[in-house]
């Protein structure tokens, strides 16, 4: 896309894929990290996943929106640099997430 769009002299340009490679699924977790799934109520291999950085551009609106209509019992956890600001103010606002128990704001993961 980038050549096909932007071709020019001297054009250097590669594709880096958002994502990880994971070799296996852990079926076992150490007791420190057993505690901080137990502090949001998430179970091993049973939650969906959405880690970014909490800004308007990265959807989180329609993902939440989504999400909240599925019937799903696993919890969405997402992990992000969240703060009680006014995106924060305004998702709650438009979506009503904190009325489903299944979406978790954990904060960030290091």
């Amino acid at each position: 896309y980038i050549k096909n769009n932007y071709d020019r002299p001297g054009l250097k340009t590669c594709f880096i894929p958002y994502g990880a490679t994971v070799s296996e699924t852990p079926t076992s977790i150490t007791n420190k990290n057993q505690k901080w799934f137990d502090r949001f109520d998430i179970k091993l291999n049973n939650y969906y996943l959405i880690v970014g950085r909490f800004v308007p551009e990265n959807n989180y609106e329609v993902m939440i929106t989504e999400f909240m209509k599925s019937n799903t019992k696993r919890p969405l956890v997402i992990v992000t640099n969240v703060g009680k600001n006014k995106f924060y103010r305004n998702l709650e606002s438009k979506t009503h997430f904190s009325q489903d128990s299944r979406i978790k704001f954990v904060g960030t993961v290091y």
